[in-house]
């Protein structure tokens, strides 16, 4: 008999950077990679977030610009302000 892992599963193997218990692409762990913005937990499942502020636009995110500053174009939730002199 021959062991071999599953990508979405829940339990991470040393092949994977991931495993979020799905096949769900663009959810912060697609094909057991962590997609480029987020970051996973660790846990079994992985729970993966993006971390609005930290300059990486991930996908669930409209912007990201590095800060936490409502005073400009991307705000604290990482979305786009409407600006007035937009």
């Amino acid at each position: 008999s021959v062991c071999t892992s599953f990508c979405g599963n829940g339990k991470r193997h040393p092949s994977e950077q991931c495993d979020d218990s799905n096949q769900v692409n663009g959810d912060g762990c697609s094909a057991c990679a962590i997609d480029y913005g987020f970051y996973c937990s660790g846990a079994e499942p992985d729970v993966c977030t993006s971390q609005c502020g930290d300059g990486k636009k991930a996908s669930n995110e409209n912007c990201d610009d590095g800060n936490m500053n409502n005073n400009d174009a991307c705000n604290n939730q990482c979305t786009t302000n409407i600006l007035p002199w937009s």
